[in-house]
């Protein structure tokens, strides 16, 4: 880790936020940027003097990225940044196309003409940051709001704290995905086809789509292995 004086502090005081919850934000785009690595420890007193805060806050900005899966707490080691086993990815992609699939289908039952357009607004801001070759930070930002949008027209707060817990597990699997050559603008495509399919209200179109699209995700979160490690039987990812 580098001096106090750098970046990370920085970027905490052109915030007008409180500390606990500008330290977990910093925290969160450091490991979604890969500064800080997967199964890389995180010692108290070093955030503490590079991040110029209590220690008391950066446990409680820890036991709030463990909460999310992205901090590990390993016996004899302590905080980590959590990797993910091949299996446990697999999981994760499976459930995400389960619940993204019937939020598609919910969203088709469910919205109105006017979320429809709203989507496709979304999908274009999506193809607009990444052509302009934003961060993938930015980009996976941008691509949020569709998702924002699609909850809005689903109208079910159960599919919508199922979404959110899942993506911030994922998150890290989410920016290596994006961060490979090319990714970036197939999903582009992939979300395009899958909101035509939506304005179409063709349920069945958009959840094959839908899952061609999570599935191309998850083959590209494991290309190079980073934030995926041995699965339980100790096998590691393919090269």
């Amino acid at each position: 880790m580098s001096t106090a004086n750098d970046a990370w502090a920085a970027s905490m005081e052109r915030v007008a936020a409180p500390l606990r919850e500008q330290v977990p934000n910093v925290l969160r785009q450091a490991i979604l940027d890969f500064e800080l690595q997967p199964g890389q420890r995180l010692v108290e007193r070093e955030l503490t003097d590079r991040l110029q805060v209590s220690r008391t806050t950066i446990r409680e900005s820890l036991r709030e990225l463990t909460a999310e899966g992205l901090v590990q707490v390993i016996p004899q080691r302590g905080a980590v940044v959590a990797t993910i086993s091949r299996e446990d990815a697999a999981d994760l992609y499976d459930a995400r196309i389960a619940i993204e699939c019937l939020l598609v289908t919910r969203f088709i039952e469910r919205a109105n003409e006017q979320q429809v357009e709203a989507l496709r607004a979304a999908t274009v801001r999506f193809r607009g940051a990444t052509e302009a070759g934003r961060s993938t930070r930015e980009v996976l930002a941008v691509k949020d709001e569709f998702y924002d949008e699609l909850i809005k027209g689903a109208r079910s707060p159960v599919l919508a704290n199922l979404l959110g817990s899942l993506h911030a597990r994922v998150s890290v699997l989410r920016a290596t995905s994006m961060s490979q050559p090319g990714r970036a603008l197939k999903a582009v495509e992939e979300i395009e086809t899958i909101t035509e399919a939506i304005a179409r209200r063709d349920a069945k179109a958009a959840v094959k789509v839908c899952t061609t699209h999570i599935k191309n995700a998850a083959k590209a979160s494991m290309q190079d292995g980073s934030g995926v490690h041995a699965d339980h039987n100790g096998h590691r990812p393919p090269a």
